[in-house]
């Protein structure tokens, strides 16, 4: 028993053969309980190239897009998996557990440095459509977030606190991909007419149907996202946390249509 124990122990001990049983685990138990097995092991993640991938912490290429599956689990509308809805941030498990709320945003949470996807997304785009009596109105503009590729704690505080956050009031959703229809003909036809393609991976798509407004007055009934964002933004003064929503970056391949029905 004691020699089988001896082996077990050195084959642990060997950082090579700790990684490649390490890769075997599921994101969730690599990033918390086996970081809190022992510092050895807490060291072999953090040093391994290929267990940060796996984290997605850093750059890969895989074959095929990958979705973060970790953020996917903790901010599914996020990641297309609510459709149309005029709460966007009340599915996320932060909300759900209010309790919890402090300990999710503090700065160093790991899901902020977490890339949403693999390979990572430089690209973000923006499109807002408003449906109202004779009036078809849309815009749409990208927002390039550079070589080290989309975290989710930027995309975060873009909707929270970026110029995004004006249209948590509206029916939104995020998309991955082409649009599907009823929207794709509309942006196909843009398109065309711009002689542009849209090529970001993912794009906010925000729908007024003409009570979407970027103003609200005093007495007007706050939509649930808005009081959530609320209830963060009062977490981040408490937490001292300075948000830099990617809003400053500059907006690229803007355009805009008007159409009277």
């Amino acid at each position: 028993m004691a020699t089988s124990n001896n082996a077990q122990s050195k084959c642990l001990s060997t950082p090579e053969i700790l990684e490649s049983i390490l890769l075997q685990l599921d994101p969730q138990a690599l990033l918390t309980a086996a970081q809190q097995t022992c510092r050895t092991w807490r060291g072999v993640i953090h040093e391994s190239p290929s267990l940060q991938k796996a984290l997605f912490f850093t750059l890969d290429e895989p074959p095929e897009k990958v979705q973060n599956p970790l953020l996917v689990q903790r901010f599914p509308s996020f990641f297309g998996k609510t459709k149309w809805s005029s709460s966007l941030l009340s599915s996320l498990d932060m909300i759900k557990k209010p309790g919890k709320l402090e300990a999710y945003v503090r700065p160093e949470a790991s899901w902020r440095r977490m890339l949403v996807q693999q390979p990572p997304i430089s690209v973000v785009g923006m499109i807002r459509t408003i449906n109202a009596a004779f009036v078809n109105d849309r815009e749409y503009y990208e927002i390039h977030v550079g070589s080290g590729g989309l975290r989710m704690g930027e995309l975060f505080e873009l909707v929270v606190f970026g110029d995004w956050s004006r249209y948590l009031q509206c029916v939104n959703e995020f998309v991955w991909g082409r649009m599907s229809d009823p929207l794709a003909y509309e942006w196909a036809r843009m398109e065309k007419l711009r002689n542009m393609t849209i090529k970001p991976d993912i794009v906010f798509d925000a729908l007024s149907a003409g009570t979407c407004s970027d103003d609200s007055s005093d007495d007007m009934e706050l939509p649930n996202d808005v009081e959530i964002r609320n209830d963060i933004e009062t977490v981040y003064r408490k937490l001292n946390i300075q948000p830099q929503p990617l809003s400053v970056h500059p907006k690229e391949n803007y355009w805009s249509a008007r159409n009277l029905d």
